[in-house]
C-alpha cells in the first residue's frame, strides 16, 4: 500500500512538472520566435568632450564590421540624432551643437541595416556657456614703456595663477598675438601712437573641452611721455625769485619747483611748444609742491590749444576746477581726462592757470613736476 501511495506522489509531481515547464516555454517562446536577440557591439572607446554651447562625441575603428548607423540621445531621450552613417574601416566623431549650459548624459546606440542595435553606452560631459564665461577674469596689464628710437611699445602683464589660463590674446592696430600664461610681457614693435591695445584672458575650461573660452575684452591706453625740455616750457608771468625756473618741472626731483609771480594778476600762462604736432589723444599730469603750501596749488585752470601759439590762435579744451578734481592738499597729483581736437593742429598747449587755493589774489602758483602724455 505505501508502494501505491509513494508511485502515486511520483507521478503527480511528475505531471506537475511538465506542465510548469510547458508555462515557462509558453511565457518565454513569444521573444524568441524570431531566433535569439543579435546584439551588435557599441563604439569602441567611446567618450565625450566639454565645448562651448557644444559637445563632441569621438571613438576608435569599429570593430564591429555590421555596424552602419548610430542614433545619440540626450535629456531623457527627449533629443536626439539619429541614423548617422558610419564608417567601419575607421573612427570618428561627432559634435553636437546649440546645447544650453550645463552637464549632459548622451546614450548612444549602434544600429545595422537589418534592425540589429547594441546595447546602449551612456557618457557624461558638459557644455560651457555664459555663466561660465562672466567669471573669467582678465590678465590685466601692469605697466608699458614706449621706447622712441625703435617704436616698441612693451607691455608686461600682471601673473594669473589659474591652471586653466592659456595666454592672454593680445590685439593693436597692425596686429596680434598670444601671449602664453608663462610669458609674462610682450613688445609691440611699430607701435602707433595714440591707439589702444585690446586684451582678453584665453582658457581651456578642462582637460577634454574642444573650445577655448575668452574673458570680455578690454581695452588699455599706453601713456606714452611726449619727450619735452625746459626749452620747450615758458610762463608769461614767473617769479623773480631765483631757484624756482620752469625747468624744475620736468627734473624729477621734489625738491625742486616751479613758481608763478605772487604779483601778477591772474591767468598765469604756461605754455608748453610741441616742436611737432600731435597726433591722436593727449593728457596732461601735474603734482603740486609737496609741504605745506596747499594754498598754491591751482584751484581753476582753462585748458587751450593752438597751431602757431600766436595770440587769439587759442582754443579752449576744458576747464577745470578743485570741484571737478584739482587736489587740493599738497604734494597732490592730478592727471586729466584724454582730449583731442578736430578742428585745431595742436603744436602748442597752454595751462591758464586762473586762480589758487588762496584767499588771498593775486597769489603764487607752485608746480613740483608737469608731464603731457599722448
Amino acid at each position: 500500500m505505501k508502494k501505491i501511495i509513494q508511485y502515486s506522489s511520483i507521478l503527480i509531481f511528475s505531471v506537475f512538472l511538465i506542465n510548469s515547464c510547458q508555462d515557462m516555454d509558453e511565457t518565454y517562446r513569444k521573444y524568441i520566435e524570431d531566433g535569439p536577440i543579435v546584439y551588435l557591439a557599441n563604439l569602441p572607446n567611446l567618450s565625450g568632450h566639454s565645448g562651448y554651447g557644444r559637445a563632441e562625441l569621438s571613438w576608435d575603428k569599429l570593430t564591429d564590421p555590421r555596424a552602419k548607423f548610430v542614433n545619440i540621445y540626450w535629456n531623457n531621450f527627449t533629443d536626439s540624432i539619429v541614423h548617422v552613417t558610419l564608417d567601419p574601416s575607421q573612427g570618428g566623431s561627432i559634435i553636437i551643437d546649440n546645447l544650453e549650459e550645463g552637464d549632459y548624459a548622451f546614450n548612444v546606440e549602434v544600429r545595422d541595416d537589418l534592425g540589429h542595435y547594441s546595447l546602449k553606452k551612456e557618457i557624461l560631459t558638459k557644455s560651457y556657456g555664459e555663466l561660465y564665461k562672466q567669471y573669467l577674469v582678465n590678465r590685466n596689464v601692469d605697466s608699458c614703456s614706449y621706447n622712441p628710437e625703435t617704436g616698441g611699445l612693451f607691455v608686461k602683464f600682471s601673473a594669473l595663477a589659474a591652471p586653466t589660463v592659456i595666454g592672454t590674446n593680445v590685439m593693436w592696430d597692425g596686429g596680434s598675438t598670444l601671449v602664453p600664461n608663462k610669458k609674462d610681457s610682450l613688445t609691440i614693435p611699430d607701435f602707433k601712437i595714440g591707439t589702444s591695445i585690446v586684451y582678453n584672458t584665453a582658457y581651456l575650461p578642462d582637460t577634454t573641452c574642444i573650445d577655448i573660452v575668452t574673458s570680455e575684452n578690454a581695452t588699455y591706453r599706453p601713456q606714452i611721455e611726449v619727450p619735452l625740455v625746459a626749452s620747450q616750457l615758458s610762463c608769461d608771468k614767473p617769479s623773480t625769485l631765483l631757484g624756482r625756473d620752469i625747468g624744475a618741472l620736468l627734473d624729477g626731483n621734489s625738491s625742486t619747483y616751479f613758481s608763478t609771480n605772487k604779483s601778477a594778476e591772474f591767468p598765469h600762462n604756461i605754455t608748453i611748444s610741441l616742436n611737432q604736432q600731435l597726433t591722436g589723444e593727449f593728457k596732461f599730469y601735474y603734482k603740486t609742491r609737496p609741504g605745506s603750501y596747499s594754498e598754491n596749488n591751482p584751484a581753476d585752470i582753462i585748458l587751450y590749444v593752438s597751431e602757431t601759439g600766436t595770440d587769439n590762435s587759442w582754443t579752449q579744451l576744458d576747464r577745470i576746477t578743485t570741484a571737478t578734481g584739482l587736489p587740493t592738499t599738497e604734494g597732490g597729483s592730478y592727471t586729466s581726462n584724454w582730449y583731442s581736437s578736430t578742428t585745431v593742429k595742436i603744436k602748442y598747449i597752454r595751462l591758464a592757470i586762473m586762480e589758487t587755493n588762496s584767499e588771498i589774489s593775486p597769489n603764487a602758483c607752485f608746480l613740483d613736476e608737469l608731464r603731457i602724455y599722448q
